[in-house]
């Protein structure tokens, strides 16, 4: 019995030894992957932070080509209101040369009517 006890100790002191090895192994594993999973999440940090620069960046680009789209609507309304204005010109001018024609044209016609009545003697 006591030859027994001295191998079930033996064999006990073994497996306790392979069991600590064991667990070592898992915790240099485990410490290996914690190394890993820091390195991964520092480079999880910096992407986010370069991340949000970039949409800082983009937000204030966007605020920009809203603000240079605005200066443009403007600029095409104005545009639009001197065409508008232009066309407005142009009618009253042919209008107005319409009318002056159309009074040059009566005023010599009754010059004439008055010519003719003076030579015919009517």
């Amino acid at each position: 019995m006591a030859e027994q006890n001295g191998n079930n100790n033996s064999t006990w002191k073994t497996n306790v030894a392979e069991f600590r090895g064991f667990m070592r192994a898992k915790v240099e594993n485990i410490e290996q992957l914690l190394k890993e999973y820091s390195a991964c999440l520092a480079t999880l940090k910096a992407d986010v932070t370069e991340l949000k620069q970039h949409t800082a960046r983009e937000a204030v680009l966007v605020e920009e080509y809203t603000t240079s789209l605005k200066s443009l609507q403007d600029d095409v309304g104005e545009l639009k209101q001197y065409v508008a204005t232009q066309k407005t010109l142009q009618s009253r001018k042919s209008t107005m040369w319409g009318a002056i024609g159309g009074a040059v044209v009566s005023s010599i016609l009754f010059l004439l009517r008055d010519v003719f009545r003076r030579i015919l003697g009517i």
